[in-house]
């Protein structure tokens, strides 16, 4: 029996998802052990700020967040708020749903990522085609090794790198935030080049 195009395919498919499920509720697992297990725990964020919890205010809060219960049950009533109530919590600093802020970024988020994904193709599709016609060049291999050196460099290192270029020494962009058309951040959330 032929494995392409028969029942295996289907088999194997399902397989796979399974496997990404599983995987993405074990790093949500992490996330939830992570933050637990941290110095000071999710509480300790109000130590930096101005308002200082005194033991008796951070005990109450501890138990009403239910950050008191085993890091399993919490994981469990996170997962059940999201699954049912597509709730992904509150958030500690301003109490604000945690879908609410996410959602006010995305306007800014999708512009970054078109124009990522437009300046990709507008770069790497003429480069790859350069590098087929004239395979074996020395542009050939200086595509091929520095496409594979951006793939080995950490994003949070390559973006700091990018930052300093781009923002510091050639003024091109803003270093942080954004701009819109009108001046003020407040107006419109997108606008992120002007």
């Amino acid at each position: 029996m032929s494995i392409a195009g028969g029942w295996c395919d289907d088999r194997v498919d399902r397989s796979a998802h399974r496997r990404s499920r599983a995987a993405a509720l074990a790093d949500q697992h992490h996330l939830v052990r992570v933050d637990g297990l941290s110095p000071g725990g999710p509480t300790a964020i109000f130590q930096q700020q101005a308002r200082q919890l005194s033991p008796a205010a951070r005990a109450e809060f501890i138990h009403t967040l239910g950050l008191d219960k085993p890091w399993y049950v919490q994981y469990v009533y996170w997962l059940g708020n999201l699954v049912f109530h597509g709730s992904l919590g509150v958030s500690y600093v301003d109490q604000r749903p945690v879908v609410v802020k996410i959602l006010e970024k995305m306007p800014v988020t999708l512009e970054m990522l078109s124009i990522a994904l437009v300046c990709t193709i507008l770069i790497a599709i003429p480069i790859g085609i350069y590098s087929a016609v004239r395979r074996g060049s020395a542009f050939d291999y200086a595509a091929t090794v520095l496409a594979f050196a951006s793939y080995g460099m950490p994003v949070f290192w390559l973006s700091v790198i990018a930052i300093d270029l781009f923002a510091a020494h050639l003024h091109w962009f803003p270093a942080s935030g954004g701009s819109t058309r009108s001046g003020t951040s407040a107006t419109r959330s997108t606008d992120f080049i002007t």
